[in-house]
C-alpha cells in the first residue's frame, strides 16, 4: 500500500476517494493496536478527500485516547465544520466538555447529535448526566428513560437474534435457558 500513498491520481476524484476509503478501513482495523500507523492512515486519507469527517473523528479518538484533549478536540471540532451532522464527532466533543465540567457545551453537542441520530442511545445517557449535573432533574430522568427504551430495544433484539442461532444451531435448551 505503500506505493499507492505517493501516486499522483490527477484529476480522477473516483479514484482519491478509493484510495481514501481503503487508507480509512486499513486505519480502523489496526488503530487500537498501532496508533501512530492509524494516525498516518487516516491523515493520508483525509489528504486523499478533505471532507472525510469519519477519518477526523477516528484522528480525534486516538489523540484522546492519548490523552492529547486540545488536538482530539481540534479534530472533532474539524469533522463537524465538514459535516454538521457528524454525529460521532458531536458526542465525542459532549463528553469531552461533560468530563471538563463545561455542561452547556456538553449539552449542546449532546443534543446535536441526536439531532443528527434520534437512535443513539448513548448520547441521551450524557445529555442526561449533563443535565443532572446542572441540577435539571426532571429532564435528566427523561433522557434516561430513553435511553433504556432505545438499548431496551437493541437488547431485546439482540435476545432475540441469540435464541433463534441457539435454536438454528440445534441448542434449543441453551434458547431456553437465555
Amino acid at each position: 500500500m505503500g506505493d499507492l500513498l505517493h501516486i499522483n491520481f490527477g484529476p480522477d476524484p473516483a479514484a482519491k476517494h478509493r484510495l481514501s476509503r481503503a487508507l480509512y478501513y486499513k486505519a480502523v482495523d489496526i488503530d487500537d493496536k498501532d496508533p501512530e500507523e492509524g494516525i498516518y492512515l487516516y491523515r493520508r486519507a483525509i489528504h486523499f478527500d478533505p471532507f472525510f469527517d469519519e477519518a477526523m473523528t477516528n484522528l480525534g479518538r486516538i489523540y484522546f485516547r492519548r490523552g492529547q484533549m486540545g488536538a482530539a478536540e481540534n479534530w472533532w471540532e474539524r469533522a463537524i465544520k465538514t459535516n454538521p451532522r457528524a454525529t460521532d464527532a458531536h458526542y465525542n466533543l459532549g463528553y469531552l466538555f461533560l468530563e471538563g465540567g463545561e455542561y452547556r457545551a456538553a449539552i449542546a453537542h449532546f443534543e446535536m447529535a441526536i439531532g443528527a441520530d434520534p437512535t443513539f442511545a448513548d448520547a441521551y445517557f450524557n445529555l442526561g448526566e449533563a443535565l443532572r449535573r446542572m441540577g435539571r432533574q426532571p429532564e435528566a430522568r427523561a433522557c434516561w428513560r430513553k435511553h433504556v427504551e432505545l438499548r431496551g430495544a437493541w437488547m431485546k433484539e439482540a435476545w432475540e437474534r441469540l435464541g433463534v442461532r441457539l435454536i438454528r444451531g440445534g441448542r434449543c435448551r441453551e434458547s431456553d435457558q437465555r
